[in-house]
């Protein structure tokens, strides 16, 4: 199963690896192996690595949501968003992720912080985008570290503080977050939050651009 998850989450990309995952979700699936069967109907709901059936997804993540398990709940919750499987209903969705994101689940932390963010599906609310993004950068989050950096940063939702920014942008650039590092290298390069040091900039523009960053691959030009 971690093989798997492996291939589908940190292997190249290709299509090959997809329909290995998909098939060894398949089998562990027919097993009755519960988080193989969730990543099963991850796979069906958007056509990973197989022929898409947002129905059968849909079901399966329905079922394993109705018994409490919180990452089945959390992609029920994007059905929902989405209108994947079932009528689109945003304000279900949105508190289908509130529930889980309450019960500590850390992706649906991030998915709430980012809908705080943008207003979508929600009013628009950065002290509650901050909120979120923190609990879930305290939990190792790498994308919600570089978000929360950029909450500090901006003065979005909290008083502004380039340290702390600075702080979180390391977190998840250490984890290799490729906009964080980009972010790390703008704080270098304009003395923000600590000693400008321009070698220091390219070091995490580089990173960054090795990624396909983009706004780092300009820097760098």
């Amino acid at each position: 199963y971690l093989y798997a998850e492996f291939l589908f989450n940190d292997g190249n990309g290709t299509e090959t690896d997809l329909k290995k995952a998909f098939s060894i979700f398949e089998k562990l699936s027919e097993k009755n192996h519960t988080e193989a069967q969730i990543s099963f109907a991850r796979c069906l709901l958007g056509g990973k690595g197989c022929n898409k059936d947002a129905d059968k997804g849909y079901h399966i993540v329905s079922f394993f949501a109705d018994k409490g398990n919180n990452r089945a709940q959390y992609y029920l919750a994007f059905c929902y968003l989405k209108g994947t499987g079932v009528v689109k209903n945003p304000e279900y969705g949105v508190s289908l992720l509130t529930k889980t994101a309450q019960q500590g689940y850390v992706l649906a932390q991030y998915s709430l912080g980012n809908c705080f963010s943008c207003g979508k599906c929600i009013e628009q609310d950065y002290q509650k985008t901050v909120e979120w993004y923190t609990k879930a950068a305290e939990q190792g989050s790498a994308r919600s570290q570089a978000n929360l950096g950029l909450c500090y940063y901006n003065g979005k939702g909290i008083e502004q503080d380039y340290h702390k920014a600075v702080e979180c942008f390391t977190k998840a650039a250490e984890q290799g977050n490729a906009d964080a590092q980009y972010y790390l290298g703008v704080c270098y390069k304009n003395g923000k939050g600590l000693e400008q040091d321009y070698y220091k900039a390219e070091e995490w523009y580089s990173k960054a651009a090795d990624q396909g960053q983009i706004d780092a691959q300009y820097s760098l030009t």
